[in-house]
């Protein structure tokens, strides 16, 4: 200001209501006096660190299959004979589940890249509900087998339709139901319900797996995250599932809630309009009344009252 000259704008982060914000700040001498400005940018920073976290995250979900793919790869070429079917066999089927996981992670990125540009939200038509819960069971049957999973259905009869994107409720319901089955313990269950309440449909996925600490809750529809139980227990993801669902959720003019306690299971809970219905929050007085069966299952651990069929709960080792 004393030599009226130019200066550079310079970036510095201020504290705003107990958050950081970034600021741009600058100097320029129009004639007499001076001109300062203070810009708010820190959503273009935000966006910024949030293309190199995508930069990061991914590169690090493609390079561990596509090294596994590789050495598998090369050790058939150079290390296993045309007589040694077995372990043939036994390398194929590891790059066959790596090659499933690139695919998965390159169709999630590709979902949430459409959901976040909102390209073909807009295509609403009447839904039902039922159709939705049939097609993705059938679906993840062959992983729940897999798994030693049971599912179970619970939809009520003569459900109303609702406004929606089928895609959209497909991917949905397919990470919601997916996540529970790999969060489940072997020989567990997992519960798809759905039901009409005032104006909205209410659909549950519940799991009696392992759980989500409290910690990790604030977090889970965050981009990338992984939960420490997942990472513990060795449980493959992205982080991108449940982003996937909070955004077909929220096209949806409807909305989410979750209940987890480590080592009981979890609980989601989507809200949706009902056709023609306004937009709706999550109805927090329905979705986790005191006696649904997983507050009563709950109940039963911590009085340690199971009863011998519900022994499969346990977490491995517990005995029954």
């Amino acid at each position: 200001m004393i030599t009226g000259e130019r200066v550079p704008s310079k970036e510095v982060t201020l504290m705003y209501s107990d958050r950081p914000c970034d600021v741009l700040l600058g100097v320029a001498p129009p004639g007499a006096g001076f001109l300062l400005s203070l810009a708010d940018i820190t959503q273009i920073k935000e966006a910024d660190r949030f293309k190199s976290d995508i930069v990061t995250n991914v590169s690090h979900e493609f390079r561990t299959p596509l090294a596994i793919i590789k050495a598998y790869s090369e050790l058939l070429m150079d290390e296993v004979g045309a007589e040694d079917a077995s372990l043939r066999r036994e390398f194929l089927s590891v790059i066959d589940s790596e090659t499933d996981r690139l695919a998965d992670l390159v169709s999630n990125l590709l979902d949430l890249a459409r959901l976040e540009a909102r390209r073909g939200v807009e295509e609403m038509a009447p839904v039902a509900i039922t159709d939705i819960v049939d097609d993705v069971v059938a679906e993840a049957r062959f992983q729940a087998d897999a798994r030693n999973v049971a599912i179970d259905t619970q939809v009520a009869a003569a459900l109303p339709s609702i406004m929606g994107n089928k895609p959209l409720l497909v991917i949905m319901l397919r990470n919601l139901l997916g996540n529970a089955i790999k969060f489940s313990h072997s020989g567990g269950r997992v519960e798809v319900s759905a039901k009409h309440v005032g104006n909205s449909l209410l659909l549950k996925v519940t799991d009696y797996g392992i759980g989500v600490a409290e910690a990790d809750l604030p977090h889970l529809f965050d981009k990338f995250y992984r939960s420490t139980t997942a990472q513990v227990a060795g449980i493959r993801g992205t982080g991108i599932g449940l982003v996937l669902v909070k955004q077909a959720v929220e096209a949806h003019h409807g909305a989410i809630t979750e209940e987890s306690h480590a080592d009981l299971g979890t609980c989601f809970t989507v809200t949706l309009p009902t056709r023609g219905a306004p937009p709706m929050v999550a109805a927090k007085g329905v979705e986790r009344q005191p006696d649904s069966e997983f507050a009563r299952r709950s109940n039963r651990w911590h009085g340690d009252l199971y009863s011998e069929h519900e022994a499969w709960i346990r977490h491995p080792g517990r005995g029954s």
